[in-house]
């Protein structure tokens, strides 16, 4: 009996130590529901952070804020609701964005302890995620012919099946086996986009625009003009006009690579000037817009001679 009640007390010790080190969480609903999820997930050792819903015109959008949002807290999980048209959906996303959940509302059930009950389902699937665990299946078959028993061969085969842990809240029966998570979204696939800022060359200085249409989920097409101003000798005006068809990077940093084809006109000059380069862009994305540094190393074509070139923009992107 003594061992017995070590054993428990060491038990109870670990448990205690488990509650202790804690997961944080950030909720992003209202006090309401952060009463009842502390009720939901009571003994767990988690701390709920409460902050407003992200903001966001696109769930995307939204979803990169409450990703955002959870970093920011140091947290392990953000927590949100999703309304539109028809009905509402509770999500969950990791701090690191690898794990996305989310399970419908009722709406007929909109309650604070409906809400905690299906928000502490997904967190389970979103901190403890199910791992795979392989079984290896044994037959054992007697087989007796005339009483005496004759030998048979069955061959074991490997099942595998996915199992989780689960810690669903009371009431809820939680999936065993977690979704798989998919590939990085790529950001404002179906936006265009106004593309502005600075930009300089060695020879020359000034702003550069681009309107930026999808074409696909990751290829654009753009319409770039820019107004630029020589920088040594005599300053002289310089325009110039071009398109350019790029490739998008997948997730909220990611690299761009595009092809750039134009005419450049410099005031005082009649000589006709073609420029083809390459764009290489690193692309941060933001809540609302996004910031990209681009490096274009290209070709101008004359009349009479072939000049390479390079020019580096800082731009800001504005979804319209």
């Amino acid at each position: 009996m003594r061992i017995i009640g070590i054993a428990v007390a060491l038990a109870v010790a670990a448990a205690t130590a488990t509650a202790e080190a804690g997961t944080r969480i950030v909720l992003m609903t209202g006090a309401d529901d952060a009463a009842a999820l502390r009720v939901a997930l009571a003994g767990r050792g988690a701390e709920i952070a409460e902050l407003p819903a992200p903001a966001g015109g696109l769930r995307l959008d939204r979803a990169a804020s409450a990703q955002r949002a959870t970093m920011d807290a140091q947290a392990e999980a953000g927590v949100w609701v999703e309304v539109e048209a028809g009905g509402a959906e509770v999500c969950v996303v990791s701090a690191d964005g690898r794990l996305f959940r989310r399970a419908p509302l009722p709406v007929d059930a909109t309650t604070p302890r409906v809400f905690a009950a299906i928000a502490a389902s997904l967190l389970d699937e979103v901190l403890h995620p199910a791992q795979d665990l392989s079984v290896d299946v044994r037959v054992d078959v007697d087989v007796k012919v005339n009483g005496q028993s004759q030998p048979v061969q069955v061959a074991a085969a490997p099942a595998s099946s996915a199992v989780a842990t689960q810690w669903a809240a009371p009431g809820v029966i939680a999936p065993v086996a977690a979704a798989a998570a998919g590939p990085a979204p790529v950001a404002r696939a179906d936006r265009t986009l106004l593309e502005i800022g600075p930009m300089l060359s060695p020879l020359s200085a000034g702003i550069e625009a681009e309107l930026s249409f999808p074409l696909s989920e990751r290829m654009r097409l753009g319409a770039i003009g820019a107004l630029n101003s020589i920088i040594v000798d005599t300053p002289q005006a310089v325009l110039v006009g071009a398109v350019e068809l790029r490739h998008v990077g997948r997730g909220m940093k990611h690299n761009d690579i595009g092809l750039v084809a134009g005419m450049v006109h410099v005031a005082g000059v009649d000589e006709r000037i073609v420029v083809v380069g390459t764009r290489l862009q690193r692309k941060w994305e933001l809540e609302r817009s996004a910031v990209s540094i681009s490096l274009v190393p290209l070709v101008s074509m004359t009349d009479r001679q072939w000049i390479p070139g390079i020019y580096t923009s800082l731009r800001w992107d504005l979804p319209i």
